[in-house]
This record gives C-alpha cells, structure tokens and sequence, in this order.
C-alpha cells in the first residue's frame, strides 16, 4: 500500500509542474504576445511606424540572411494602399484568375458563388506578380476554360484585357452573361470602386486617390482585343442571362441560346470590338434574329 501511494504522490506532482509551466507559457504569452504572435504586418517587412521597409529576414544573431531591401522600394508605394481594394473588387468569385496563364477544365462539378460571378479573370498590378504587364499586341497562351458535362449558373467575365480567354462548352448547360472586358472598362470598375471605398485612412497613409487607381490600372494604352473565344458543341445550351460580348461564337449543329424566361435577345454581329469603349459596341454590327451553326465574330447579344 505505502509503495502505492507513494507512486501516486509522483504522479501528483508531475501533473502539478506541467500545469505550472503551463501556466507559466500563458503569462509570458499575455505579457509579450506582440512581440512574436503572428500579425497582419510582418515586421520582417514593415519596420517603423508600420511603414513597409522591403524584404528581409534576419538569423538568429539577428544578421540578414535574405535582404531585398536595395532591390524593392515599398516605401510610400501605392501598391500598398491599393491591394485592399484589388481584394473588394474581387471579393465573392467562385474562380479567379489574376493575370496568369492556365488550363482550367471544370467537369461534372458544383460551382457557387457569392455575388453570381462563377469565373472572374483580372489585371494584377504589382510588379512581383508572374506574368503581368504583357506588352501591347503579344499573344500570350490565356485561360483555356473547358465546361463539361455539368450545369454552370454564374456569369464568366473576362476582365483581363491583356490575354484571350478559349472558353469551351461540352454537353453543358451555362446560365450567366459572358463577357469580354475592356481597358476601358477595368478603369472605370477600379475608379468606380475606389471612389465608393475611398476611405480617411488612406489619406492618413499619404496616399491619393489618383495614386491608388493608377497602381491598379497602369495600362493608359492598350489596342489589342483578345477577348472571349466561345464555342458550344451540339449538346450543350446557354441561356444569355445578362449582356455579353465575345470576340468570337462558335456554334455546332444542336448548339441552343436561350433568353430568360420573359425575355428576348437582341444578337449582333460584326460589332466594333475597341478597348476604349466600356463594351463592344453594337450599333455598327449586324442585327441577326438567329445564330445558324457557324462561326461569327464580334458578337454581342443583349438581353431585353
């Protein structure tokens, strides 16, 4: 009996020093939290004041052993300011792709989102993203987007002016607008956010509105349309529940467009495709009742 006790007296004690130094983890934790918990501004990148300094990371004798300080200047960059309104102007896509390249095949799957927006392709802005700024007039490979075997409701715009999205429809059902975004009109969604959001702590961090806008809208010029190249096989349908804009329509024998129930459509062709104006602009296009099997260019069908 007594050799009992005394193994749970150990026991007892143990516990006791686990639960002291427990303790002892709390208070030091409550104490000094800011010193190593994480938080939204790393300090091995912001450093006085939360002004962003560059990139460096220190060892533990508290030497850089990765030091971009001299190579990326944040200081006062409005590419700072501007990442939470890029966020907002994104906020809510199912799928969004920001100024890369990809194959993108969804199949026999459930997409959903937050504000109808299935897929939703943008300009990025900073400079260390891969990809960005592509030179006026060079093809790059673009969003290659396969729907197959599925129903999809959910507009796809493709806001990234700078690359050409194959969107492909295989024995599928799409309910949404598509639509082929323009220079013009990712500025003016950028100013139109950015004068909504516009906010007394951006002016406290020094930066200005015009500032802001021309970090995420950095292309004054751009002539090239890339746009939506569409194609349906004999299986599949869309219903054109919004305004929508491509830059070509391919239809097989059996492919079907559809209005909204108590709508109809309006479908041009040959329309005027420029990335100054905010869409394509139909009024020099051809008014057509119906698309026959084919292959049309500058399309635009309105939904009234």
């Amino acid at each position: 009996m007594n050799r009992i006790a005394k193994r749970s007296w150990f026991t007892v004690v143990l516990s006791g020093m686990l639960i002291v130094g427990l303790l002892g983890i709390l208070v030091r934790y409550t104490l000094h939290a800011e010193q190593w918990a994480a938080f939204s501004r790393s300090p091995y990148i912001y450093h006085t004041g939360g002004t962003p300094g560059g990139g460096q990371v220190l060892d533990r004798d508290g030497e850089p052993f990765i030091d971009t300080m001299d190579i990326y200047d944040y200081k006062d960059d409005a590419a700072i300011g501007a990442a939470h309104y890029f966020l907002n102007y994104i906020h809510g896509a199912a799928i969004c792709v920001r100024s890369e390249n990809v194959d993108l095949t969804l199949d026999d799957c459930l997409v959903f989102s937050a504000n109808d927006r299935a897929i939703q392709t943008v300009v990025g802005y900073d400079d260390m993203a891969n990809g960005i700024r592509v030179p006026d007039g060079t093809e790059y490979y673009g969003q290659n987007v396969t729907i197959r075997d599925m129903a999809l409701t959910g507009d796809i715009l493709h806001e990234d002016y700078q690359r050409k999205m194959v969107l492909s429809l295989e024995d599928a059902e799409l309910c949404g607008a598509v639509v082929s975004g323009t220079r013009a009109a990712w500025q003016n969604g950028i100013e139109t956010l950015v004068d909504e959001q516009w906010s007394e702590e951006d002016e406290a961090l020094g930066h200005s509105r015009e500032a802001i806008v021309s970090a995420l809208c950095y292309n004054e010029q751009y002539e090239t349309v890339w746009g939506v190249r569409m194609s349906m096989d004999g299986d599949s349908s869309w219903t054109v529940a919004g305004d929508s804009s491509l830059y070509s329509l391919t239809l097989a024998e059996g492919a079907q467009l559809r209005a909204p129930a108590g709508h109809e459509l309006e479908i041009y062709v040959d329309c005027e495709m420029d990335n100054e104006d905010l869409f394509y602009d139909h009024t020099g296009g051809t008014r057509v009742e119906t698309l026959a099997p084919g292959e049309y260019t500058g399309v635009v069908i309105l939904v009234k």
